[in-house]
């Protein structure tokens, strides 16, 4: 359920873009970074398609080339707004003017691309939004664990709200308003005018410290995987909340979290003084914004779930996935089993039980008390707290705990490593919260509403 634009054609056979395809994604990129300053933040771009991040929180772009010229475009631009919807069309017509692709179709949800008509397209927003809210609303909300809406598949937060967006929580009453009212429908997206104004810019900033900010100092080389350095959301945070303040300054701003995201960042930003002034004039927020001051339950691509702290960053290699940040660290490698000629499937108990010496023995270091065990639906898993040797040249131990997570059939080795022995609470706490689904299962059960 969402609002989106795609477009099918092709480059003439002697178009330079068809011996260097890497060229025409980057001036994709060029055209696109200069239609929608400041909120483009960058471009993926491979052999054959480029990822373009157009606006905080919206869906990337995708723009595909194949070897016979063939060029294929898509954009989802709910829930950013009409204003949003009405620039990529404009990208799309740009990449033909400028670019030379010759769109044969172009398909688009609000006919804004054909009749160019402003009202339309803020219509089918409004009417959107409002359908979502009504779907949403229809059952009431049971708990307070944060259903989330258009924040994208993979990453579920522990905050305590009945809904997220990617603009920050919302209140069942709140919905329900989207549900009967234009104006709140339309209120919610950032970019509904046809121009971005000083709020949409304080949106998108807002968006990067709800979503995207992991609240603790980083290097700008810090992960720099799939989910985006965050030292490069951060440094887009603070220009962004600088270029809204020049362009009205009344707004409400959120001067705690702006001082905080300085302080972190180390730098002396041009509006340093003025934020430290409203910050001292100002009521520290009872729940200051950022998701990912809380924990979070992340989708592995193994299928596994794991809860962690927000502030960790993650990635995915050939043969492992890993997550990071400050002094802690989790290391998590899949196994399949094999069964060989069994009679029966081995249980996950059984499974784990054998892999257990083989994995476990090879530490040089010493146990901290007893193994201890959980189970979470089919799965069942095994840990236990480890102090490591200092390495050569070193005086202080690593901590860690590790062990294994266990399913018919397959498993997970698991190591979480720490400088301080009492990371071991925050360690087990994520240990148990690791779940490994039989195939076919849904996962935790968790979803994302209008993506």
């Amino acid at each position: 359920m969402s609002i989106g634009i795609t477009a099918i054609g092709t480059l003439p056979r002697n178009h330079a873009a068809l011996k260097n395809p890497v060229r025409f994604f980057e001036s994709v990129a060029d055209l696109a970074a200069e239609l929608f300053a400041p909120f483009f933040s960058g471009a993926r771009i491979a052999e054959d398609h480029a990822l373009l991040q157009l606006f905080p929180s919206a869906a990337e772009v995708s723009i595909s080339l194949d070897e016979d010229g063939a060029v294929e475009f898509e954009a989802t631009t709910s829930p950013i707004g009409a204003g949003y919807h009405m620039l990529v069309a404009v990208l799309i017509e740009g990449i033909q003017k400028q670019l030379g692709v010759q769109w044969s179709e172009v398909s688009d949800d609000t006919e804004f691309y054909q009749s160019k008509n402003d009202d339309r397209v803020r219509k089918e927003f409004i009417g959107w939004s409002r359908g979502l809210a009504n779907a949403i609303t229809r059952d009431p909300v049971q708990s307070d664990s944060g259903i989330s809406v258009c924040m994208g598949m993979g990453v579920y937060h522990k905050y305590p709200a009945p809904f997220l967006t990617p603009f920050g929580p919302v209140s069942a009453t709140d919905m329900r308003l989207r549900a009967e009212s234009d104006v709140a429908a339309a209120a919610w997206m950032p970019w509904m005018d046809a121009a971005p104004d000083a709020s949409t810019v304080l949106a998108a900033a807002k968006s990067l410290l709800w979503c995207d900010v992991v609240w603790r100092a980083v290097d700008p080389e810090d992960a720099p995987d799939a989910e985006g350095p965050p030292h490069r959301a951060m440094m887009q945070a603070l220009d962004l909340l600088e270029a809204a303040y020049e362009l009205d300054p009344e707004l409400e701003y959120p001067w705690h979290e702006w001082l905080e995201l300085m302080e972190i960042a180390e730098e002396e930003r041009p509006l340093a003084a003025e934020v430290r002034v409203q910050a001292g004039s100002t009521p520290e927020p009872d729940e200051p914004i950022g998701y990912r001051r809380h924990d979070m339950t992340i989708m592995l691509p193994f299928g596994a779930t794991i809860t962690v702290p927000g502030e960790l960053t993650h990635m995915l290699t050939d043969e492992a996935w890993m997550a990071a940040g400050g002094s802690c660290s989790i290391h998590i490698t899949p196994y399949v089993a094999n069964e060989g000629s069994a009679s029966r499937p081995k249980t996950a108990t059984e499974m784990l039980d054998e892999a257990w010496e083989s994995f476990m023995s090879d530490f040089e270091g010493e146990d901290v008390g007893e193994p201890f065990t959980f189970s979470n639906d089919a799965s069942v898993g095994r840990a236990v707290h480890r102090v490591a040797d200092p390495d050569e040249g070193e005086d202080e131990p690593t901590y860690l705990t590790q062990g294994l997570v266990a399913l018919p059939g397959s498993f997970l080795f698991c190591t979480m490593l720490y400088q301080d022995p009492s990371g071991s609470e925050w360690a087990e706490r994520c240990f148990r919260s690791i779940s490994l689904d039989a195939p076919g299962d849904d996962g935790d059960g968790q979803a994302d509403v209008g993506s």
